[in-house]
């Protein structure tokens, strides 16, 4: 019976030794996977506004045009003022002022003209009353 007793003993030496192996060879086997994992390289996230850009070459048309021409025997015109250029306008808006100054002169040289022409008239019609 004592020799039952120490070959179980044995046996059972012999089975704890090959579990501890066992496990030891798992133990080391997990240490080396978990030490040989590739280092993936990373970057810390901040919140930030996406910009992009885009670049196009192209032809703008608008919608609706008109074309606006300068007043007829106008002569000489000077631009006092202009309307910006894509600029959104109503009708009645002011586009475009000219210097005023050469029509104004032409304006009086016209009113007198048509003085004279008047008074030229009114002396005709006299003269022909008193031949009467």
């Amino acid at each position: 019976m004592i020799r039952g007793i120490r070959s179980w003993k044995s046996r059972h030496k012999a089975v704890a030794g090959a579990a501890l192996a066992l496990l030891s060879g798992l133990g080391f086997g997990a240490f080396r996977m978990a030490s040989s994992a590739v280092a993936i390289p990373t970057a810390e996230v901040q919140r930030k506004d996406f910009v992009d850009t885009l670049e196009i070459k192209g032809e703008v048309k608008a919608l609706r045009s008109k074309v606006i021409a300068a007043p007829y025997g106008a002569g000489d015109l000077q631009i006092v003022s202009l309307v910006a250029n894509a600029a959104k306008v109503k009708k009645g808006d002011l586009l475009v002022q000219f210097d005023a100054t050469t029509m104004k002169q032409k304006l009086a040289q016209d009113q007198s003209g048509a003085k004279s022409a008047e008074a030229e008239i009114n002396q005709s019609q006299a003269a022909a009353r008193l031949k009467e």
